[in-house]
């Protein structure tokens, strides 16, 4: 997702910014109340399949920060939520209306709190979701430096012409959030299924190095590499450590000319493979026999977006984490 990101106590960074957990089961769902108040929904059959949706290059508090109160707006669909529905960690209090990137003077005019975002602005400038900004915006631990080190702004003109907050056009953008009313879908799965507000990345980092650390929980094991200088570190022990963006050696979309590696070492998958568990891991835009409209085909097939007017890659081998295994 091409979009900012909102920066509260419950940010996850590089490529893990939501997980939405899909269970389907053999039965119904169960409600059941806990000492704490809050509502655990528990399924009544066997599991039958598991679905992770996982987004990326922003927070969880992007999509989810206010769920499950949505503005009741004129000319947006309106979201109501099912009685007795669990309250994430997300946006709330002081984080909303105090929040610690709105004082710290290190981020100059761009300092803002969380601010809603409509579906007039459903498309934004991305986040620089690189190691060393995200390093630098969690300021050892205090979590104010977001939109000076690693916030981007939309054009003046787009945010005029979507009637954005003026901060949109800063590197405030950064702590814009949507709700119910633009994210209808995202919210209504979390209506049925699991919500992580609680899953945090492990690490700094673009795609590459988000990706593998979900399946494998680290990104240690690099054993081949082509121009691989700038994107392998010593990991000891003879390995080395993915540290940025790089294609996986032997896909077919892979450029000889670009950065490539391979992994060892045990994932998800292997475990799962292990245990007798069916799996896979469902990527978009990989179909080498289709041809776009605009004349684009094989590995280099791309869209243009209807809203931004931006060229993107269909399939994208850097966002493919177990073809590096």
């Amino acid at each position: 997702m091409n979009t900012g990101e909102t920066v509260v106590r419950s940010l996850l960074v590089s490529a893990l910014s939501l997980m939405v957990f899909l269970v389907a089961c053999s039965g119904g769902m169960s409600n059941q109340r806990g000492s704490g108040g809050g509502a655990t929904y528990l399924p009544n059959g066997d599991v039958r399949h598991s679905v992770v949706i996982f987004g990326e290059n922003v927070s969880f508090d992007h999509y989810f920060g206010t769920y499950p109160i949505a503005v009741i707006k004129a000319g947006e669909p309106p979201f109501t939520a099912a009685a007795a529905t669990p309250v994430p960690d997300g946006l709330s209090g002081t984080l909303l209306t105090a929040n610690p990137n709105a004082t710290n003077p290190d981020n100059g005019a761009a300092a803002t709190n969380p601010f809603r975002l409509d579906r007039a602005q459903a498309a934004t400038a991305d986040q620089d979701h690189a190691y060393a900004p995200e390093e630098t915006a969690f300021d050892g631990g205090a979590m104010d430096r977001f939109p000076y080190a690693v916030g981007s702004a939309d054009s003046e003109a787009l945010a005029a012409r979507t009637n954005a907050a003026k901060i949109a056009a800063s590197k405030g953008l950064t702590m814009g959030y949507y709700d119910g009313n633009t994210v209808t879908a995202l919210w209504n799965y979390a209506q049925h299924y699991a919500l992580n507000d609680h899953s945090f990345g492990t690490t700094f980092g673009p795609s590459t190095v988000g990706a593998i650390n979900l399946i494998s929980e680290q990104t240690n094991g690099a054993v081949a590499g082509l121009n691989a200088n700038g994107v392998l570190a010593s990991g000891g022990n003879g390995e080395f450590t993915l540290m940025n963006d790089a294609s996986p050696i032997g896909d077919i979309c892979s450029k000889t000319t670009e950065a490539s590696v391979s992994m060892s070492g045990t994932n998800i998958g292997d475990l799962l493979t292990s245990a007798g568990i069916s799996w896979g891991w469902f990527e978009g835009g990989f179909n080498l026999s289709l041809t776009n409209a605009n004349g684009t085909t094989g590995c280099s097939r791309s869209t243009v977006s209807a809203i931004t007017g931006v060229q993107f890659a269909d399939y994208l081998p850097i966002t493919e984490p177990f073809q590096y295994y």
